[in-house]
């Protein structure tokens, strides 16, 4: 898997409003990851 980084910013009130954002964001990047390991799965079954 190639290793991009990727900057993302969310404009937050208060701390607490910034950890909820940031641990949705982290399930967020943990599904699609499996998402796209499925895929990469699947495709190497395909070809």
């Amino acid at each position: 898997m190639a290793n991009k980084k990727t900057t993302v910013s969310i404009k937050v009130e208060d701390l607490d409003e910034a950890i909820e954002k940031a641990n949705q964001l982290k399930k967020l990047l943990e599904e699609a990851q499996k998402l796209i390991d499925s895929l990469a799965a699947t495709q190497i079954k395909v070809y």
